[in-house]
């Protein structure tokens, strides 16, 4: 027995050290799943920022050398008007999606978007910056919040976003005279393009196909002016940090934005929403002329693992089968044990009877209550012992328990080949009988039985179950 219990005790510490083995491997390959995924995250929220950053310093470009011409014209609305549409149609094409021409005043006296016609941008603050000399030939990026969606002038042209991305630059012109006036003498306004910043992400950006799905964008200045957001588009020019009391309706932390919008460049880090699912997020800075924006990219942290955790249940159900399976075999050997161990038990208590001095009818009475004590022999208490009466062939009933009197009193004594216990000790075999039939001579009212009836050369045992 204290062979079995050390057996069973190290196949439990076994299976405790294989189940902790099993969720050490899981949280190592978790860690490393999402250390793999941040920095494949990172490498998106980089590349993102770089198209971005690529898309604006092309546009500035774009911008300058459009500028340049309108500044040495006449201020004829018909050519420049005639110029400005002749180059809308052609940088539509790169998501730009207004082009629009302001006077000294920042009026806008020419736009390709009706509605845009006559708009002051004298109290934006791009326009003193664009009326300052030293800053000609240089662009000014920005955004406004459209409130209203734009009327395009041309069929087909694009009409603004929820949220417009613009450039400016200033115009200098020239003296009619054909000579060159001093940088800064004749500011002329201002020449503006409104970028579809959605709409070229969504044609060049990896985060807008069906394989990036799990992914999503969102960017805000250093400010904390958020520019976009796919998940929440109700956040848009919000400032995260103008704070009010609905913030924490939604928000129980706010250190993942305070990470981003510190001096760390780029990194990645973990935040949860009330209510929602917890993410993950990999953000780059990037910065084009007065413009300093980051661009973050998430995801769901739980289908992030969800393999390693498919991976987790499928080895845990594994270790459960085997589990059951140890289960069963132990639970069999154990059973196994013990009947051999109480089969050895009763026959050396059986032995031990044998040597007691008592008479043998006395022996015979505690064997027969060993016998019908022991576990995995399934019979009643019910039975006899009969002995064979010397120098006849008659079989005399010695012990008997739970048998019905009357049977006690027909059966006291059988002769050989009477009823079944009078066969079994003539034939010398072994009889079992299921129900009463023609070898029951001896019957009585009610008799109903399972019986097994086990000679001997000297004795005949007889069972009910």
């Amino acid at each position: 027995m204290r062979k079995n219990l050390v057996i069973l005790i190290l196949t439990a510490g076994t299976l405790l050290a294989v189940f902790f083995l099993t969720f050490y491997i899981h949280q190592t390959n978790k860690r490393k799943i999402l250390s793999q995924f941040n920095g494949n995250q990172l490498q998106i929220a980089r590349q993102t920022a770089r198209q971005i950053e690529s898309y604006l310093r092309t546009r500035s470009l774009d911008l300058r050398r459009f500028c340049s011409p309108v500044s040495r014209q006449n201020p004829g609305r018909e050519r420049i008007t005639a110029d400005i549409q002749l180059n809308y149609e052609r940088l539509k094409a790169v998501q730009i999606e207004e082009l629009s021409l302001l006077d000294e005043e920042g009026t806008v006296s020419y736009s390709t978007t009706a509605v845009a016609m006559g708009e002051n941008h004298s109290q934006d603050n791009f326009f003193p910056w664009a009326r300052e000399p030293v800053n000609k030939g240089s662009v000014w990026i920005g955004y406004e919040k459209a409130d209203r969606r734009r009327i395009p002038v041309t069929a087909g042209s694009p009409a603004s976003t929820h949220i417009g991305i613009f450039l400016v630059t200033p115009l200098y012109r020239e003296s009619a005279a054909g000579g060159r006036q001093k940088p800064g003498e004749k500011f002329a306004g201002a020449l503006m393009f409104k970028v579809d910043l959605e709409g070229m992400l969504a044609d060049r950006s990896l985060l807008f196909t069906p394989l990036m799905k799990l992914h999503k964008l969102w960017i805000m200045d250093k400010d904390g002016t958020i520019l976009l957001q796919s998940e929440h588009p109700e956040m848009v020019m919000r400032n995260i940090r103008e704070k009010d009391e609905t913030c924490n309706q939604c928000h129980a932390s706010f250190d993942h934005v305070e990470m981003m919008l510190g001096k760390v460049v780029e990194g990645a880090t973990e935040y949860q929403i009330k209510g929602d699912k917890k993410k993950v997020a990999a953000f780059a800075s990037m910065s084009v002329g007065n413009a300093s924006w980051i661009v973050a990219v998430n995801a769901p942290l739980d289908e992030v693992t969800a393999f390693e955790w498919k991976n987790l249940k499928d080895t845990l159900l594994l270790l459960g089968l085997v589990l059951f399976v140890l289960g069963i075999a132990f639970f069999l050997a154990y059973r196994n044990y013990r009947k051999k161990a109480n089969h050895e038990t009763a026959i050396n208590t059986l032995l031990s009877i044998s040597l007691l001095n008592i008479n043998l009818e006395e022996q015979l009475v505690k064997m027969f209550e060993i016998l019908i004590s022991i576990p995995w022999l399934k019979v009643e208490a019910k039975g006899c012992i009969f002995l064979v009466k010397e120098k006849t062939d008659v079989l005399v009933m010695v012990v008997q328990k739970g048998l019905a009197p009357s049977l006690g009193s027909i059966c006291a004594e059988v002769p050989f080949g009477r009823c079944i216990c009078g066969r079994a000790a003539l034939t010398g075999e072994i009889e079992f009988v299921n129900s009463v039939d023609e070898r029951h001579d001896n019957r009585y009212e009610g008799l109903r039985m399972v019986t097994t009836v086990s000679p001997s050369s000297s004795m005949t045992k007889y069972w009910e179950y």
